[in-house]
């Protein structure tokens, strides 16, 4: 998985949630109070179509990510997994960038973002 939205809320019952209003995308993980949806599935070194994924994702589920995350007692983000390149001696500096729009949508909602870096796997 590459892009990963997280919420959780104490006292929320999740399944509960999610059956009255599914997403754009299906959610998996679905605890008590938390459940996760894969927002892009696009690959850890494909990051610019991650960031185009979860950009539509967070403009089609707007008003429903609003409503979870308005009363401010939501702990929700978006969890970038991309590869590390400077463990892997590609790279000297590893910047990634990502769009104002993405954060504005993300800043509006009330969504954290978090860049997760995994070693690259050399395939046998």
């Amino acid at each position: 998985m590459s892009c990963v939205f997280r919420y959780q809320k104490k006292d929320f019952d999740a399944v509960v949630y999610l059956q009255a209003n599914p997403f754009s995308i299906e959610a998996y993980l679905v605890e008590e109070d938390f459940f996760c949806i894969e927002a892009s599935k696009a690959d850890f070194s494909d990051f610019e179509t991650q960031k185009q994924d979860v950009t539509a994702f967070l403009k089609e589920n707007y008003a429903q990510l609003k409503q979870l995350v308005s009363d401010g007692e939501a702990w929700a983000t978006l969890d970038f997994g991309i590869a590390d390149l400077i463990s892997e001696g590609e790279v000297a500096c590893q910047s990634e960038y990502l769009s104002a729009e993405l954060l504005r949508l993300a800043g509006n909602l009330g969504i954290d973002i978090e860049i997760s870096r995994y070693p690259v796997q050399e395939e046998e």
